[in-house]
Parts: structure tokens; C-alpha cells; sequence
């Protein structure tokens, strides 16, 4: 760490009033955090996300199968005892 990086990082854990240890720590975690949420969202083309859109607000009509596979998803489960 050059000597500017150093005393950048005591003023701003200074304007905190943390330690320097304590501001890398917060600091690192909430780029950690972010880190994760972007790795983990969605992300989808225009025409993919107007699709998605689309069938959110209208969809498609159920088909005989469905309905007879949540038929069959209702009905109990035995297991053995």
C-alpha cells in the first residue's frame, strides 16, 4: 500500500469513525454482497424480458395434461412405514 493509499483509507475510516480494519471489513463485505447479487440475478434480452413480461400478464390457458398432472400432484403420498 503506498503511503497516499494509506492515509486515503485513515481519513475516510476517520469520517466513519472506524478503525482501518473495520472500514476494509465493511467495505469488502458490501462489495462481496453486491458481487453475489449480480452473480446471481437474471439477466435477459430485451425480447426475452418482453416475453417473460407477456406471460406474465397473459397466460396461457390451461391444457388437459396440466390439469390432470395437479390432479395427480394432490392426491397424498404414502410412504412406507
Amino acid at each position: 500500500m503506498t503511503l497516499s493509499q494509506k492515509e486515503l483509507n485513515q481519513r475516510a475510516a476517520s469520517l466513519q469513525s472506524k478503525s482501518i480494519a473495520d472500514l476494509v471489513i465493511a467495505i469488502t463485505t458490501q462489495a462481496a454482497a453486491e458481487i453475489v447479487l449480480t452473480g446471481t440475478r437474471i439477466k435477459l434480452s430485451d425480447k426475452a424480458s418482453q416475453a417473460f413480461v407477456e406471460a406474465l400478464l397473459n397466460p396461457k390457458t390451461s391444457t388437459p395434461a396440466f390439469h390432470s398432472a395437479r390432479a395427480r400432484h394432490a392426491e397424498p403420498v404414502e410412504s412406507p412405514d
